[in-house]
């Protein structure tokens, strides 16, 4: 995935996928022709046989979730009129060509950078979808005044994301995505709703196939400053639809489903435990190698107290003295998908 120089590169670049199938065929004409009308940056785009305002604004949305290298409008305003032809899009531009065109070389080249950094001949795709995960947890910035102070239109799209490090989850989406196309992962951008202080607020992740299984993976609720976790999380990599409904919402029938376990990382890394007495033999194996960092899930069946993270920290405590190691130690528990986080300092 790139972007283009001529008409030619153009067609060849965009990759129809999830949104699109989801259109009729009316729709999925007036896809293309937004499409190639945002490519040649006109400002007023036609879309035949559109029957209505709300029609034509789910093409457009179709457009921006599954076609982020047309970063330079404003996918934020549908400006859509009604005329004697049907109904017309007011396209408005961020950049003017020249500009957008030089932004996006430096998306490109700073995507490749990224991927060289990362990437390793041998890697499957679970392991570019977890190098891709750690490096953005690590890098990237969420971008909280890109709203509320200061409209900032690349925290939207992949140059906040891939460019600047500092994008809020819509930008981070479309970065992830992007790096995932190049890498031919097969992903999905994801529009839905995740709740927050009991409020249901505007949100977008990915979805990555796997083995011909559907993962979900939300990068922006595992940046540390998201979370508030002691280090970059693995909360949010890989999960199947029920653990992510705890929080998140979306129409389902509109996306795959998702309902294997297998690629979640807590499963697939070994760090995923149905048993106390399980995790005790671990927790003695990783205070003996004297490990200084803990990120690990519970099996949601497990009984655990309501004081949890405490429960959980006294274990590790009293199998510290059985290895007669002496540590401080920090942790968070999530009650929503039972992950525990801990930082390990070792006394003496």
């Amino acid at each position: 995935m790139g972007f283009w120089k001529n008409d030619s590169e153009m067609h060849k670049s965009i990759k129809k996928g999830n949104h699109y199938a989801h259109l009729t065929p009316i729709q999925q004409s007036a896809y293309d022709a937004v499409v190639e009308g945002l490519a040649a940056f006109q400002k007023k785009i036609m879309a035949k046989g559109i029957s209505s305002k709300e029609e034509m604004e789910r093409v457009i949305s179709a457009v921006i979730w599954e076609q982020p290298q047309l970063f330079y409008f404003n996918c934020n305003v549908m400006s859509i009129v009604q005329t004697g032809a049907g109904y017309q899009f007011m396209a408005e531009y961020i950049y003017d060509k020249k500009k957008a065109m030089q932004i996006a070389q430096q998306i490109d080249e700073s995507a490749n950078f990224i991927l060289s950094q990362i990437i390793t001949d041998g890697m499957d795709d679970y392991q570019k979808c977890l190098a891709i995960h750690d490096y953005m947890t690590e890098n990237m910035r969420y971008n909280f005044s890109a709203v509320s102070v200061t409209y900032a239109y690349d925290a939207f799209n992949l140059e906040g994301a891939l460019v600047k490090r500092q994008a809020v989850c819509e930008g981070i989406a479309k970065g992830v995505s992007y790096l995932l196309g190049k890498l031919e992962v097969p992903n999905i951008i994801v529009c839905g709703t995740s709740d927050i202080n009991e409020q249901k607020i505007g949100h977008a992740w990915n979805m990555v196939e796997l083995d011909g299984e559907y993962y979900h993976m939300d990068i922006t609720w595992d940046l540390q400053e998201i979370n508030h976790f002691t280090n970059h999380s693995h909360m949010y990599f890989n999960l199947d639809d029920e653990s992510m409904l705890t929080n998140h919402e979306w129409e389902l029938e509109d996306y795959p489903s998702c309902e294997a376990m297998q690629e979640n990382y807590y499963v697939k890394e070994k760090h995923y435990f149905r048993t106390i007495r399980s995790f005790e033999l671990y927790v003695r194996k990783f205070l003996e190698a004297g490990e200084t960092y803990m990120d690990i899930r519970f099996e949601d069946t497990l009984e655990l107290p309501d004081d949890n993270g405490t429960y959980l920290a006294g274990i590790i405590r009293k199998n510290a003295a059985y290895v007669r190691k002496s540590m401080q130690i920090s942790h968070v528990f999530n009650p929503y998908n039972y992950v525990f986080q801990a930082d390990f300092s070792y006394l003496g």
